[in-house]
């Protein structure tokens, strides 16, 4: 089982975990938290100044722990660059219907389940391991983040879109 299913696994039974939100841009203090070992970090690229790059270098710092990225928005571009860069998933913030949970899926999602690309980045080894990566890219998470009463009115339909992973509440935009 790759890292990623054991990951999910994990995210599925469990009823508590621990992940720091990183926002600061300093990939030393994702180095720091991975010495306090949380179950997983998640990077907030929405409210920060993160960006694939910074990512790539956190992803690094933060090794060996899983990493889930708060994605801008529902990007298809972004979800490509961010999957590629190594994280263990995503969450897609503003999601308010059953056709954007949809999208968000097929974006991280290549072919014949979604309509993602994959190129050789740090993910696959810089294509070193370009044949096994393409094999467990659609193993990815997808969380998709409920912030208003609409989105919130229609949770059950959305949490129903196949290949979706899980739902992330977005309290204080509620």
């Amino acid at each position: 089982m790759n890292e990623i299913k054991k990951f999910k696994e994990l995210l599925k039974n469990s009823t508590l975990l621990l992940a720091p939100l990183i926002t600061i841009t300093v990939p030393s203090i994702s180095e720091m938290f991975s010495f306090l070992s949380p179950d997983f970090l998640i990077v907030d690229m929405e409210h920060s100044v993160i960006d694939v790059s910074l990512l790539q270098e956190i992803l690094m710092a933060s090794k060996p722990l899983p990493v889930i990225a708060r994605i801008r928005g529902l990007e298809k571009n972004e979800i490509k660059k961010v999957l590629d860069a190594g994280v263990y998933g995503i969450i897609v913030p503003g999601i308010e219907s059953v056709e954007e949970a949809k999208q968000a899926v097929s974006f991280s999602k290549i072919p014949p389940l979604g309509v993602r690309g994959v190129g050789p980045g740090r993910a696959s080894k810089y294509g070193y391991r370009f044949n096994e990566y393409v094999k467990e890219a659609n193993d990815s998470i997808v969380i998709v983040q409920i912030e208003t009463k609409s989105a919130f009115e229609k949770i059950n339909e959305i949490v129903s879109v196949p290949g979706l992973d899980g739902c992330f509440i977005g309290p204080v935009d509620l």
